[in-house]
């Protein structure tokens, strides 16, 4: 079901061009952008002052607490209580309000010197508020002094009763009283009708922190600050969905901070356990992740072990304690599931309940703990208020809780429902949505005949208006978009984070999940070339069928981005809160399959098409021509072409000459497609399993040979990479596999291009006497400065280079290799970890492209980043750049793709530091190694076979190579394809003697021939280094043919 949408900021609307104008006005006269002042328009704020207030609230939003009604009476009294030194007990709620406003009070007074002890009530056993057994209990210990937080306001009775034995009553609340209040000795609540205090919105916890205040205020005390508390109020106010305006924002704001920065050490360690970064927590983080954790111990057990938690500061008791919570929290989830199931149930094989305006379920033995929370759900998914009843066997009583869209009172109805039948609830409160109540079993069927009577002597026929406020509507992100949305931060019930409308968008890589399936992921792209990550709980709870293929709707939700807990990397995602699905979109199926494009790449075709490379977009789609350019060109250019090929539903194969140059042209694909119809073949045979599943096969040239009648069948559209080395190399040139190659290059029996960045004349000569068309795009290359700092500590040359340029490069083989060293950096340096991007091809699509976004568009100063990232460190904001090379590239090709860019992007200077170490030659050939094992390796494998007929992979890895199993796996791929051994069901067998011949004979082999001249290449030049040899590659760009 679609809800109301109310656009805001909608031209059509008839206060618009008024709004617009009081928008340019207030942009002008306060120098904020006309955006965040659009935003708050549409939260009713209109006024410089109210801005001003809003966004930068001070200790100045603090409403003198003796403002409202008790308030003085209540200090007097307790503080006549600490100067008789009485005892003092503080009870609270079982909810994430009353537990932290029991903690606040239990700290604050125990600080100040009060003899304080705290109490809060079993759901289960003794319900909600003030209960007679548990009076008397605490009158029995002592305690004749008593201070409610979060509850107390409709105890009549139970006040009555401890005034009987002269206690004494202090309330502090913040519920809605009734007609009559408790005969206590001071009843603090804003909500009273005779109470002047400016602001109603107080949580449990923000009034009993406004009474500490009131207290730390008549002792003038300087030893302890009330604010050391202020993350649980900050907890407890945004748990108690309570407006964030006037003195919550503040206090929130406040406690935001704290948490952030110096939290409870029970909340520090809960956010560990749980996957929550300190620095990044957020209102929502606190609603959704970090309360209902709190909240569990309430609903399912005793909330005394939420406040002991948080009363603990000892690391070696927080373990346990947190573990306890977190497991009554997993259970609250089963308990949740089975109700919300069962209630189903019910409308299932009731379906005149659906007709009913209001919707009274009961079940036995239903948890009392997630009433509400399924209520809640029930009453999301039908648009009606819920009330749902838990009955026992053992008494005739219901215990019962009640949700309810906005516009309907929950309150009202039972209060007009009493009206009618005094005695029909044995009690009842809450607020205007949400609501519990008691009453008599056998009265369940009256009350759901009753309350609708009521609903409709209220309501008449009317129906809760499912609404969604949207700010606007927006069809692209800019610079500041996200600065501006945290200066409205904190958000919460009143001021909520900033609701965007997005139109066509297309989903794909769509994830239904879900016990109903009412949940979605997907991958977004928008007409104006956005993408990003979506997920929508709940959305899709009333549409069961059709969806498949790729989604045409329009969205609204929120934007955030967010860090990963373990990777430490920034997201970029949109929160969806409803969904419209266009025309038939849910059972279109994509012409492209599963093929997703990054933004980026379609940003890259963008500038091929401004910087008069147009014609090569033409090229690459026609049969027998040769393109030479720049890497970041030719790059662009494989990547239209695959696209293309996919949505065209048609295969291909791409063809380097040796593994090494082909592993950098995958890794360039995968930061730029995501899709699982391609695959990066390293084996001798390719199977036909990947020929059915596979539209896009990327192989070397002997595997392409050994493979050719298959590959004639799968695809004739080959397209070859890096063609001077498979063509003019010479050491393979007098190969079998490369000479075959040549000529099938000659034929017109297939449709071919050719891509490559290094060119000379030979290879220009041997294409055109081949029939190709050849272009050939110079290269522009920004103006270089080479240090050599070669064998350094490359830890100081950070601190040396750290402050000399905006944007410092740290380029390595691996990101896992330097495990700590953005930790170091922050540490040491005090470098702000935000500033430092890691980049890995171990990343995912979405979190490369998500980090590319990231470096083009934030100031990120440090880049530490693997070969191969495609002139990642030249689309930094700040253009000027310092490369520091921690390692060495293996090819040409990962040293050219460093200084890849756009001629736009050509800068002043690039200072490329030579920091490697030269002991990096050992590291290469035992790499190149373990991906061509020499044939010694290889007889020793054979022989344990040999001498070990039947041994399975597992025990030859774990009995000879310390469990090396992948190494192994090479090996015996070698061993088989050269029909040397067999790997039967019961195991490895030898065939044939051991014969070098057919080693050298074998595909590996061969492919070994090339990729190790490459490598032995690179470890010379390096090892070796002449500056004005790395410029003159850098400019040239000629292979090491020569």
């Amino acid at each position: 079901m679609k809800k109301n949408w109310r656009v805001f900021w909608d031209s059509n609307s008839p206060l618009f061009t008024e709004n617009l104008k009081l928008a340019r006005q207030l942009s002008a006269e306060m120098g904020l952008s006309e955006f965040l002042i659009k935003l708050l328009i549409a939260r009713n704020i209109t006024t410089k002052e109210d801005i001003e207030e809003f966004l930068y609230p001070d200790e100045s939003a603090i409403i003198d607490p003796f403002l409202l009604k008790d308030m003085e009476k209540a200090v007097d009294l307790l503080l006549d209580i600490r100067e008789k030194n009485e005892k003092l007990i503080v009870y609270g709620d079982y909810d994430a309000d009353g537990v932290t406003a029991a903690a606040v009070l239990y700290q604050g007074f125990k600080t100040l010197g009060w003899d304080i002890e705290a109490y809060i009530p079993n759901r289960i056993d003794e319900g909600y508020s003030l209960n007679i057994e548990a009076i008397e209990e605490l009158y029995e210990k002592g305690y004749k002094n008593i201070i409610t937080v979060d509850c107390g306001t409709t105890s009549l009775k139970e006040v009555s009763h401890a005034k009987e034995k002269d206690m004494k009553i202090i309330i502090t609340d913040h519920h809605e009283p009734q007609e009559e209040l408790p005969q206590a000795d001071a009843i603090v609540n804003p909500k009273r009708k005779d109470d002047i205090y400016p602001f109603k919105g107080l949580s449990g916890v923000g009034v009993a922190f406004k009474l500490l205040l009131a207290i730390h205020k008549s002792l003038n005390s300087t030893s302890f600050d009330p604010f050391s508390l202020i993350d649980l109020v900050a907890l407890g106010t945004i748990a108690d969905i309570v407006p964030l305006k006037s003195e919550n924002r503040f206090f929130v704001k406040k406690g935001l901070e704290k948490l952030r920065n110096n939290p409870n050490p029970a909340l520090r360690y809960l956010m560990k356990e749980i996957g929550v970064i300190p620095e990044e927590v957020k209102s929502y983080i606190v609603a959704y992740k970090i309360a209902p954790k709190i909240n569990a111990a309430g609903r399912m057990a005793d909330a005394m072990k939420a406040f002991e938690l948080l009363m603990t500061k000892e690391d070696k008791n927080l373990e346990k304690k947190v573990k306890q919570l977190l497991a009554l929290n997993t259970e609250r989830q089963k308990h949740e599931k089975r109700i919300y199931k069962s209630a189903l149930s019910l409308m299932d094989i009731n379906p005149d309940y659906h007709d009913k305006k209001v919707i009274v379920l009961s079940g036995e033995d239903w948890h009392l703990g997630v009433l509400g929370i399924v209520a809640s759900k029930l009453s999301n998914k039908f648009n009606k208020p819920v009330l749902l009843v838990s009955t026992t066997s053992e008494d005739n009583i219901g215990k019962g809780s009640a949700r309810s869209p906005q516009g309907i009172s929950l309150i009202e109805l039972m209060k007009n429902l009493s009206q009618k039948n005094e005695s029909f609830f044995k009690e009842y409160g809450g607020h205007e949505l949400a609501a519990g109540f008691t009453i008599d079993s056998e009265k369940i069927e009256y009350l759901r005949a009753e309350i609708n009577k009521v609903y409709a002597n209220l309501y008449g026929n009317k129906k809760p208006e499912a609404e969604i406020e949207i700010d606007m509507e927006i069809e692209n992100l800019w610079n500041t978009f996200f600065d501006d949305i945290s200066l409205l931060e904190p958000f919460g019930y009143q001021n909520p984070e900033p609701t965007f409308l997005i139109k066509n968008v297309s989903l794909e890589k769509i994830k239904v999940f879900g016990a109903e399936e009412e949940n979605l992921a997907a991958l977004a792209k928008t007409e104006k070339g956005m993408v990003f990550e979506t997920v929508g709980y709940g959305i899709l709870s009333n549409k069961k069928e059709g969806i498949t293929g790729n989604l045409k709707c329009n969205i609204v939700g929120n934007f955030r981005i967010e860090r990963t807990y373990y990777n430490n990397q920034k997201v970029l995602k949109f929160y969806i809160k409803d969904i419209e699905f266009i025309g038939d979109s849910l059972t279109e199926k994509g012409n492209s399959e599963n093929l997703l494009i990054s933004l980026h790449a379609k940003d890259n075709v963008h500038h091929l098409a401004n910087y008069k490379y147009k014609i090569l977009l033409d090229m690459i789609e026609q049969n027998r021509n040769a393109i030479f350019a720049p890497l970041k060109i030719k790059n662009t250019l494989l990547i239209e072409k695959i696209k293309n090929t996919i949505s065209n539903g048609k295969n291909l194969l791409i063809i380097g000459a040796s593994h090494l140059l082909l592993d950098y042209t995958y890794k360039i694909i995968n930061q730029y497609i995501s899709s699982e119809s391609i695959y990066y073949n390293k084996k001798a045979k390719i199977e036909n399993t990947i020929l059915k599943n596979k539209r896009i096969i990327l192989l070397t040239v002997p595997a392409y040979i050994q493979n050719l009648q298959k590959l004639n069948d799968f695809s004739n559209n080959l397209l070859i990479d890096e063609p001077i080395y498979s063509f003019l190399h010479p050491t393979i040139a007098n190969i079998p596999e490369y000479i075959q190659f040549r000529k099938i290059i000659r034929s017109k029996k297939y449709r071919i291009n050719i891509l490559g960045t290094f060119y000379d004349e030979g290879i220009k000569e041997f294409l055109k006497l081949s029939g190709y068309r050849v272009a050939n795009v110079n290269a522009n290359v920004p103006s270089i400065e080479v240090v050599k700092e070669i064998n350094s500590n490359k830890l100081n040359l950070i601190k040396d280079y750290l402050h000399n340029s905006k944007n410092l490069n740290l380029i390595v083989n691996n990101v896992s290799s330097y495990p700590n060293l953005k930790t170091y950096i922050s540490s040491k340096y005090e470098y702000p970890e935000d500033y430092i991007i890691h980049y890995s091809h171990m990343h995912t699509f979405f979190e490369k492209i998500n980090i590319r976004e990231l470096n083009k568009k934030d100031p990120s100063r440090i880049l530490i980043s693997e070969f191969s990232n495609d002139g990642l460190a030249l689309e930094q904001k700040d253009r000027n750049s310092i490369i520091i090379l921690y390692d060495v590239p293996k090819t040409r090709l990962e040293l050219l793709d460093l200084v890849s860019s756009w001629p736009h992007n050509k800068k002043d200077n690039i200072i490329f530091v030579m920091a490697y170490n030269t002991d990096f030659s050992t590291k290469f050939m035992y790499d190149f190694s373990r991906i061509y094992p020499s044939s010694e390796m290889m007889k020793k494998v054979y022989e344990i076979i040999k001498d070990n007929q039947n041994i399975n992979i597992q025990n030859l890895s774990k009995n000879y190579f310390n469990n090396d199993t992948e190494f192994v796996k090479t090996i015996i791929d070698e061993l088989i394809n050269a029909g040397i051994i067999l790997n039967t069901s019961d195991g490895l067998k030898t065939i044939e003697n051991f014969r070098l011949d057919l080693i050298h004979n074998n595909v590996r082999s061969k492919e070994s021939i090339l990729d190790k001249w490459i490598l032995k290449n690179s470890i010379r030049f390096f090892l070796n280094f002449k500056s004005r040899s790395l410029i003159s590659l850098l400019n040239n760009q000629i292979a090491e043919v020569k």
